[in-house]
């Protein structure tokens, strides 16, 4: 058999050929790996912007909830000195209240889908809420002897809802 011979110059083109592709192939390649972890860097810090962003919005709606409970006590302490009416009283508070309409639902929405976390250290805010709550609806006279209770309670609630508070920095900390 004779031997086939292949000139040198198609061999040459052949593995410039072969080369030249395969250079393509692993540039693709790490190209195709940058970007991946590109999209992933920007989708975590897209991720982490929208989390602060419903982290502060949170802050506020909860600081606006706050301070309408304070407003309710402070408004009630004449009732338990016998100095104002309580229908008079709560009807003002909800006249001047400084959350809108949905604030609370919004709180709540938000605390569900990405902090839930906080969701038991919100729940003690809400039981201590409640507590102070039953001085204003009536379950709890309004007399000068239960002025005292109310007001420790009130100052509990207070030191409470700074907890929470403290822990929703510590979260905006750790972002």
């Amino acid at each position: 058999m004779d031997k086939i011979t292949v000139p040198w110059t198609i061999l040459t083109a052949v593995i410039s050929a072969l080369s030249a592709l395969l250079g393509v192939h692993i540039s693709n390649k790490a190209q195709e790996k940058r970007l991946k972890i590109q999209f992933e860097n920007e989708a975590n810090v897209r991720s982490l912007e929208l989390k602060k962003k419903k982290l502060e919005e949170m802050f506020i709606l909860f600081q606006k909830w706050e301070m309408d409970i304070t407003c309710l006590y402070l408004r009630f302490i004449p009732v338990f000195k016998g100095e104002a009416n309580a229908t008079v009283v709560q009807s003002a508070a909800s006249e001047n209240s400084l959350q809108e309409k949905g604030d609370h639902q919004k709180f709540q929405a938000i605390l569900n889908l990405y902090f839930p976390e906080l969701k038991e250290a919100f729940g003690v805010v809400m039981d201590k809420r409640g507590v102070v709550l039953k001085y204003c609806n009536g379950e709890i006279a309004a007399t000068p002897d239960n002025l005292d209770a109310f007001c420790a309670e009130q100052n509990a609630f207070e030191l409470i809802t700074a907890n929470f508070r403290s822990k929703l920095a510590d979260v905006a900390v750790e972002l």
